[in-house]
């Protein structure tokens, strides 16, 4: 695409501070947040920023994974990690006896999975494996 329209008063409905009036002097002509500024930039009418593609380092080494932008408020917790915030079960026995389920790796609670026979009473372990497994923790 080549461009994409972005509406400066549906931003400011949205708690963005957009200030895009070139000709105001008191005010960055801009977007900005107390960490962020992007200047604006302007060709006769048409006000604009430019924008380019993340290069593979800058998604690698993001610090908010690629499919929570857009979802993450700064100050509160990812999605990612209100979904880790389950119900507290610990393992009762074996190799990680008196862990939580989360606290366990992956690849052990897949093996769990596979192995383990599953009754009424260790069914809450296997419901944590699983709601863990499903929000890809």
């Amino acid at each position: 695409m080549d461009h994409s329209l972005i509406n400066p008063n549906q931003m400011r409905a949205h708690g963005v501070d957009v200030w895009d009036n070139p000709y105001d002097k008191e005010r960055t002509f801009g977007i900005e947040t107390e960490k962020v500024t992007i200047p604006f930039d302007c060709e006769g009418s048409i006000v604009f920023f430019n924008t380019r593609a993340p290069t593979d380092s800058e998604i690698s080494n993001c610090p908010i994974p690629i499919k929570e932008i857009g979802l993450h408020i700064e100050g509160e917790p990812s999605p990612y990690e209100k979904a880790a915030q389950g119900p507290s079960v610990k393992m009762p026995f074996g190799k990680y006896a008196g862990k939580e389920i989360i606290q366990i790796p992956a690849h052990y609670r897949e093996w769990m999975l596979d192995n383990f026979k599953w009754t009424p009473f260790n069914q809450k372990i296997k419901d944590e494996i699983l709601r863990l497994k499903n929000i890809g923790i």
